[in-house]
Parts: structure tokens; C-alpha cells; sequence
């Protein structure tokens, strides 16, 4: 739907967190928990659209966990966010 940039986080107890957002940053400090950045993405027009692709498609790989947190590592939600652009 907006023009944002999609990223990947890594929390401190492994998980991952596929999202996107205009203020990285800031959402990152809005997030309640100790992550790193592992992956941003240049902005992208249909960021929303690919984020949820990427979590169907990392869902449908059994490593979801709720929302937009998955028990993958940083590189399989990369791959997943590439495979979704590509759809």
C-alpha cells in the first residue's frame, strides 16, 4: 500500500521479525525487545505486499511462530523477502 523499506530483525533469543516500515529506526525501538537489524531493503512501492508474502511463504515452511516473529535464521527470511519480490 506505502512506500517503505522492508526489514529483518534478530532478537537476542533467535527469532526473527519480518516487517517494514517508512522509520526503521524508530520502530525498532518501539519493538520491547533487544534486536539487531540483519537485513534492510532499499524503499520498495508495494513494501506491505511483500512482507506479507514473505511471511505467508516463511509460514508456509512451518517457521512461524505469531505475527510477523519466525524461528528462521536472518539468511531464510532474506531469501524469503527475495522469492516474495519476485511473485
Amino acid at each position: 500500500k506505502r512506500d517503505a523499506k522492508i526489514y529483518v530483525l534478530q532478537a537476542e533469543d533467535g527469532l526473527v521479525k519480518v516487517g517494514h516500515s517508512r522509520r526503521v529506526e524508530r520502530r525498532v525501538k518501539e519493538i520491547g525487545k533487544v534486536v539487531s537489524i540483519a537485513h534492510l531493503t532499499e524503499t520498495k512501492v508495494q513494501a506491505e505486499v511483500i512482507e506479507r508474502t514473505a511471511h505467508l511463504l516463511l509460514r508456509l515452511a512451518g517457521k512461524g511462530v505469531r505475527g510477523a516473529w519466525f524461528s528462521a535464521t536472518a539468511a531464510e527470511a532474506i531469501e524469503a523477502i527475495e522469492r516474495a519480490e519476485r511473485i
